[in-house]
């Protein structure tokens, strides 16, 4: 009740209604009586549900040891406060459960344990930034700026002069935080190779932090914006008005031409390799580069590549124009012109990133051997746009029926005739053995492919090959059925029969009458299926002695229209 409102005036001097609900809410120890307040069991339930509390208790308990400890475990920055007991900060068990629980708590320590290993170690695994109060002993410690610097590279900050311009120190910090790199030291903050190699592929910005006399420096400046045009913006001195360095800043990324130099961003040399990096870049050129129109054109077609549409023949035939276009959208091809469609060398290049492009290639590239099977290899249905010829080469439909058999249909009708274009099909889909010639369908190893993946196949293998016990068994033990297929002979050899009804019960019908009536064969085909259905497919006397063999059962003969059935009824199955 009380514990939910420190406005009530009454004050409590109940113990157990005060032990209650200081366990309820510590701070309710503040509306209780002196002598509560100062009572130790109290006080210290207070205290364990929240160690603020503390400030509620009787000075004489405020500086209880005991009772200071348990608030400093949840709060050690309790130890900041004015009306904390001084001789508590030198009391080294008390300030570790300080810096435990906070590790800033630290800086309110006794001076001699700024040097000491533990209390420096514990607080820093709370928090980094009690790094700071270390002494400097500790902070040239490389084990304990270690710690430190492992929960954050802006940690470096507060080490020693010795350890902020430590290599291994400083890369372990900036790949933890790059802007950890303004605490190297100056040294660092000048080496060419570490800002190149460990800090600048990080981020950018941390060129920032290099001394000047590099950023004025075209040779490290050059390197810097090859790697991120962006770089230019920390450029000093001249390098903003140097054209070289322009050039490799907006051709690594476009949006760099906002920090050029105003007379370079004029040049239209300048402006137009920034905006074919990136239409953004155009918001950067002066206004009447704006309007320019292939600059205009190349910032729309970044965006849209149809909108080529829109260009004059001139920009149509013009390669970069229509590059940007086609790596917005590969379909912008079609409104290039005809001496960009059948430049070979251009086409080329572009179907190798794809395929499907040969579409709208020029009729004379549409049947060149030198550009067709690589827009085939990269994507299959290339060779829809190919011309007949292509579609008549081997290793082309070779090349698109390797992706999927699918490519079969786009290829010319003679090539199932080819014994590998349909060997290569058949792995992956058996039944397209009825679009081989009758040569290929007796030809053995295609037809054991083709069943081996689908055993309906079995049909349009030819009759010699469904003669053929290794081929029709194989078939079998995928799918029963495919004994009607197989030959009469082998429809009367008991291993292929057992083997189709041990995999389809049913497949017993097709057997030949005399292995209908085989015992073995029988049983096996009854224990394949828990209805026992097949039985119907068994002769009237090998029902009988199937019957009469099987444990458990008993069978009732049924001569309705001349048919044979047996009705099992094992033990447990109604």
């Amino acid at each position: 009740m009380l514990a939910g409102s420190r406005a009530a005036t009454p004050l409590v001097n109940n113990k157990a209604i005060a032990l209650q609900v200081v366990q309820e809410d510590g701070h309710a120890l503040a509306h209780l009586t002196e002598d509560l307040r100062n009572d130790e069991e109290v006080v210290r339930a207070a205290v364990t549900q929240d160690g603020r509390s503390v400030v509620h208790a009787s000075r004489a308990l405020r500086e209880d040891r005991g009772v200071m400890l348990l608030a400093l475990q949840q709060h050690g920055w309790m130890m900041g406060q004015q009306t904390f007991p001084k001789r508590f900060r030198s009391d080294r068990e008390l300030v570790l459960a300080a810096v435990n629980a906070d590790g800033i708590a630290l800086e309110f320590a006794a001076e001699k344990f700024h040097d000491d290993d533990e209390v420096v170690q514990t607080a820093i695994l709370s928090d980094w930034r009690a790094l700071r109060f270390a002494s400097h002993e500790l902070r040239d410690d490389f084990n304990i700026v270690f710690t430190a610097i492992s929960q954050s590279g802006k940690a470096l900050e507060f080490a020693s002069n010795g350890l902020r311009g430590d290599i291994r120190m400083a890369k372990m910090a900036v790949s933890q935080d790059w802007q950890a790199f303004e605490f190297c030291s100056l040294e660092l903050r000048s080496d060419r190779s570490f800002i190149q190699k460990e800090a600048l592929p990080l981020n950018t910005c941390i060129l920032k932090y290099v001394v000047e006399y590099l950023r004025s420096e075209p040779s490290f400046m050059l390197a810097c914006v090859s790697h991120n045009g962006l770089a230019l913006e920390f450029g000093l001195g001249e390098i903003k008005n140097n054209k070289e360095i322009i050039l490799a800043a907006v051709q690594q990324n476009g949006e760099a031409l906002e920090y050029a130099a105003p007379e370079l961003r004029e040049k239209y040399e300048i402006c137009l390799p920034a905006i074919i990096e990136t239409y953004k870049a155009l918001e950067y050129a002066p206004e009447d580069l704006q309007f320019h129109p292939k600059l205009k054109l190349l910032s729309d077609v970044q965006q849209n590549g149809l909108s080529l549409q829109s260009g004059t023949l001139e920009l149509k035939s013009d390669i970069q124009v229509v590059r940007a276009a086609m790596n917005q959208n590969g379909n912008a091809l079609k409104y290039a012109s005809e001496s960009i469609r059948d430049d070979g060398i251009f086409i080329l290049a572009e179907v190798l990133k794809n395929g499907l492009i040969l579409e709208y290639a020029s009729d004379s590239l549409k049947g060149a051997i030198e550009i067709v099977p690589f827009a085939v290899k990269q994507n299959w249905r290339a060779l829809l746009y190919a011309n007949q010829e292509m579609k008549k080469n081997v290793d082309i439909v070779l090349a698109a029926v390797e992706q999927t058999w699918k490519a079969l249909d786009l290829a010319d009708a003679s090539m199932c005739s080819n014994r590998q274009i349909m060997l290569t099909c058949v792995k992956q889909c058996g039944v397209l053995l009825a679009r081989c010639p009758p040569k290929l369908r007796n030809d053995k190893g295609i037809v054991s492919e083709a069943v081996n993946q689908d055993w309906h196949s079995l049909q349009h293998a030819s009759r010699e090959l469904r003669s053929d016990k290794d081929v029709v068994l194989a078939a079998v033990k995928q799918g029963g059925y495919a004994i009607k297929f197989a030959s009469r002979d082998l429809k009367n050899d008991k291993d292929v029969v057992l083997a189709a009804v041990e995999n389809y019960a049913h497949a017993l019908r097709f057997a030949s009458p005399q292995l209908r009536g085989d015992q073995q064969v029988i049983e096996a085909a009854v224990h394949k299926e828990e209805n026992r259905t097949a039985i119907r497919f068994a002769d009237k006397p090998g029902v009988e002695v199937a019957a009469k063999s099987m444990s458990r059962a008993r069978h009732v003969i049924d001569d309705t229209d001349n048919t044979a059935r047996l009705a099992v009824i094992e033990r447990g199955y109604p």
